[in-house]
């Protein structure tokens, strides 16, 4: 829907969307709930660096990701689940999820 607003003469349309700022990502529309994080946003939750996220991309492991025009890109979701996969109980027994 569109709302047209005139000032001064002026005739300006401003379009009635919500735009919604998170984590360098522009969502327009409706608000969703699906986070992303940038390669850099990631090594830092983890504390590592950035080659690390490459040189697991480039044999296959680690979470996954979008690859985007010029970009890569983390689902939250994803993110978590890969985090889960790794938690430990022991240095031979990982911990099962109750999911």
């Amino acid at each position: 829907m569109l709302r047209t607003v005139s000032l001064g003469g002026i005739l300006q349309v401003m379009p009635v969307l919500l735009i919604y700022l998170r984590l360098g990502l522009i969502i327009f529309g409706k608000l969703m709930d699906v986070l992303h994080f940038s390669q850099k946003q990631l090594a830092q939750r983890w504390s590592i660096c950035e080659t690390t996220l490459e040189r697991w991309r480039s044999i296959g492991i680690g979470p996954p990701y979008l690859k985007l025009p010029g970009q890569v890109r983390y689902r939250l979701k994803d993110i978590e689940a890969f985090e889960e996969s790794c938690l430990r109980s022991s240095t031979s027994t990982a911990i099962r999820s109750a999911g």
